[in-house]
C-alpha cells in the first residue's frame, strides 16, 4: 500500500473494534481527509460501523460493516455502501425533521420506528437473523440519546448516530438536549419486517 493511501476502511473499523480506540476524525472530507467515522456500536457480540468517505468524484458516500465475535475474535459478516452519503455540513433542526416525517410517514414506510418520531431522520437499516442495525440522523440539539436496554450515548456534532437492537426484545430510545431536557421518545418495532425482495 502506497503511504499516502489510507487502508481500506473495513480494516479500520476492525481496528476500532479491537482496540477501542477511536482515530482523531477530520470534520468534513476533502482530498486529504477521505473518511470520517459517523459512529460505531457494540451491542453483546455484534458490532456495526458507520462512516462516510470521499467517493471519486468527490461526492460523499457511505459505508457500514457488521461484525460479530466469536471466541474474542471480530469477524466481518460483510457491509455494503449508499450514494448521496452523509452530509457533515447540514444537520436538520427538530422542526425541520417533523415536516420532513409527516410528509413521508416514514414511520409506516420504515418500520423500525413504532410511532411517528420527532427528533430522528431514518437513514437506512440491516437486516438479518440477528440484530437489527439502524442509521439515523438526529435534529439540531439533541445532545444525548438514553435507552431502555444500555447506558446512555453521546450525539456527535453532525448528529448521525447507529443503534444495534434485537428485534424480539427492542428498547426505547429518548432524547435529550445539552441541558438535560427532554425531547421525546420513540420505540424500536418487534419484529420487523424484511424489505422486499425484486
Amino acid at each position: 500500500m502506497n503511504v499516502n493511501e489510507s487502508p481500506p476502511l473495513h480494516e479500520v473499523a476492525l481496528g476500532i473494534l479491537n482496540t477501542g480506540v477511536v482515530p482523531d476524525q477530520p470534520q468534513k472530507l476533502t482530498r486529504r481527509n477521505r473518511h470520517v467515522l459517523l459512529d460505531f456500536e457494540i451491542f453483546g457480540d455484534h458490532a456495526t460501523t458507520w462512516f462516510v468517505r470521499r467517493g471519486h468524484s468527490g461526492e460523499p458516500v457511505d459505508e457500514s460493516y457488521n461484525f460479530v465475535r466469536s471466541n474474542g475474535v471480530w469477524r466481518s459478516t460483510g457491509g455494503g455502501g449508499a450514494s448521496p452519503g452523509a452530509d457533515l455540513a447540514s444537520r436538520p433542526t427538530i422542526d425541520e425533521l417533523v415536516v420532513h416525517n409527516e410528509m413521508i410517514g416514514s414511520w409506516r414506510h420504515f418500520p423500525d420506528f413504532a410511532e411517528p418520531c420527532d427528533f430522528a431522520r431514518y437513514d437506512g437499516a440491516s437486516y438479518g437473523s440477528g440484530p437489527v442495525s439502524f442509521r439515523m440522523q438526529l435534529g439540531v440539539g439533541v445532545a444525548e440519546l438514553r435507552f431502555s436496554d444500555r447506558e446512555p450515548r453521546p450525539v456527535a456534532s453532525h448528529g448521525y448516530a447507529i443503534v444495534i437492537y434485537n428485534p424480539k426484545r427492542p428498547p426505547t430510545m429518548s432524547a435529550f438536549g445539552p441541558n438535560g431536557e427532554s425531547l421525546g421518545q420513540v420505540g424500536f418495532m418487534r419484529q420487523p419486517r424484511l424489505p422486499w425482495r425484486r
